[in-house]
Order: C-alpha cells, then structure tokens, then sequence
C-alpha cells in the first residue's frame, strides 16, 4: 500500500467514526457535551469545536440540523455568600462614682449609715441599668488625720463594707474586679482645712461598661 493511499484510508475511518457517533447524538436524543467537536450542521470555533448561545444550545448554521441534538450547559454553582462581617464592639464607657465617706459611715467606723445604703442602692441601679458592664472597682480613701497604718487600715474596710452592700444588693461578685484602701496617700485637697478633708474622706466605685 503505497504512502497516499494509506493516509487517505485513515482519514475515511476518522471521517466515518465521527459520522457514526454524531449520528447516535442525534438518533439517541442525547445533548452534545460542550468541548465536542460541531455536528454538522452546527457551527464550530476556530479549533472545531461546538458553539453555544446564551440558552446553553447549539448554534446552528443555515444547513439541516438533528433537531433534537443540544449542547450540554455545565452547572456552575454559586458562590457562598461572604459572612458577614462581626459587629465592631462598642468602646468601654468609664464612669467613676465618689461618694461622701461622711454620707456613708458615722466617724471613724466602717459599718454603713442608712443614708449611706440609701446612696449605694442608687448607684446599683445605675449599674443594673447598664447592658454589659466589663469591671467594676471599688476604693476607699481617708484623710491625714489619725497614723498612715490606722487610715490604710480604715480605707479597706470602708471600700469592704461598699463592696460587700452591693453584692448583697445583686451585683455579681465576678464583676467586682478590685477592692482597695488607698488610705491618705491619694488627696484630691488639701488636709489643711475642714472642707478638704471632708473630701479626702471618700469611698470611689468605678465602673466600666459597653453601653
């Protein structure tokens, strides 16, 4: 068999087996999967292959067609929606209470007045009114009368008794991160006058919350 007509047999079997399968696209039904070369009939890309429309089906020329013969649409699945970004946290809001040690203890004692009770339930209210509170810290002060040992010891067991009113009261221990006694050390005035040590005389309840 000489070169010629042996390139010529090959392409006839190639020519005749896409014929062949073509044909039981069309005689099945079944679509013509995207990337197939174009049936006749059908228009092809510059490598062959079968063009689609937007409906997903065959492009066809203006020869017949099998008119039951469509291309195959690959379903492309959605992408997921992207979550959804986390709500930005408030910033932390800082109020800070003092209150008159005078209001809330009779001289040189720790145990609470009932003005003083009086006063510290107004200010679990407020607390309670809060949405998230994050910390609450409680300090107590006095002024320089009396020796630096005595008026540390003093200022903790007033900062204490402020302490453990409000827990009674309903306040979560857990939310009660400090309690302190700062003794004299912390003056907000003088010590020289009656009206500054009153001052000085205090018991500071700070809290932090996020509304």
């Amino acid at each position: 068999m000489n070169k010629a007509l042996k390139h010529l047999l090959i392409g006839s079997l190639f020519i005749f087996a896409q014929s062949m399968t073509l044909a039981a696209f069309a005689e099945q039904g079944t679509a013509v999967p995207q990337g197939t070369k174009a049936p006749e009939g059908f228009v092809g890309d510059s490598t062959g292959v079968v063009v689609t429309d937007g409906y997903g089906d065959c492009v066809k020329t203006g020869f017949p067609a099998p008119a039951d013969v469509k291309c195959v649409t690959p379903v492309v699945a959605e992408a997921p929606a992207p979550a959804p970004a986390p709500a930005a946290m408030p910033e932390p809001k800082v109020e800070a209470f003092a209150m008159d040690a005078t209001t809330l203890f009779d001289f040189d004692k720790s145990n609470l007045r009932p003005q003083g009770k009086a006063e510290l339930d107004d200010l679990v209210a407020k607390v309670k009114s809060h949405q998230a509170v994050d910390s609450i810290t409680i300090t107590g002060h006095t002024d320089s009368v009396g020796t630096d040992a005595y008026n540390q010891k003093l200022s903790e067991r007033r900062a204490n008794s402020v302490r453990d009113y409000m827990i009674k009261d309903g306040i979560d221990t857990s939310l009660i991160t400090s309690t302190t006694g700062m003794g004299e050390s912390k003056p907000v005035a003088s010590n020289d006058t009656a009206a500054g040590r009153q001052k000085n005389r205090r018991v500071e309840v700070v809290v932090e919350s996020r509304n």
